[in-house]
């Protein structure tokens, strides 16, 4: 029996409203295991009904957006 994956919606591209103005990461800085800044928190897939998030989108590198990675993780 196969499990149907739930459709993801970008937060940002959402009606998705967030309660509280704190759980919105959007813009913060992402560290690795090791302490080591990887990027910024660029945004968060989510499952539209229950507003859980499931991926999130982190860009990384490149001052001015130059030489600049984008990747998510789960």
């Amino acid at each position: 029996m196969e499990h149907a994956q739930p459709d993801l919606v970008r937060f940002s591209d959402s009606n998705i409203r967030i309660e509280e103005r704190w759980q919105d990461i959007r813009g913060l800085d992402v560290y690795d295991i090791n302490g080591e800044q990887i990027g910024t928190a660029e945004d968060l897939y989510l499952e539209p009904e229950a507003g859980v998030p499931r991926f999130l989108l982190v860009s990384a590198g490149g001052s001015s957006g130059l030489a600049r990675s984008t990747f998510s993780s789960q």
